[in-house]
């Protein structure tokens, strides 16, 4: 079975209710971090945003990398760390 076959969305207050489950789900973590950092992911993803990265292109910076060239190293460079330790470089 797939990762995200049971993939759902589920708004903050399902969230909030759930976090009692972040450990088993995370590892060792903050929940209410946690919590605060999925809702600032959440409302970040609601803006739409989409970056051009036309600009870097004409001062000659080579086009980006696919994500699916690169996704291995983000699994692997991450498989052995728990969500908080990631967490306290991303927050930093």
């Amino acid at each position: 079975m797939c990762p995200w076959a049971s993939y759902q969305k589920v708004n903050y207050r399902e969230l909030a209710e759930s976090k009692k489950n972040f450990a088993s789900l995370f590892g060792p973590c903050n929940e209410r971090i946690v919590l605060r950092a999925m809702n600032l992911y959440g409302h970040f993803s609601k803006l739409n945003v989409v970056f051009c990265n036309e600009k870097l292109l004409e001062l000659g910076m080579p086009p980006s990398s696919k994500f699916t060239d690169y996704l291995h190293r983000c699994v692997t460079s991450t498989q052995d760390s728990t969500i908080a330790e990631l967490m306290a470089v991303d927050f930093k």
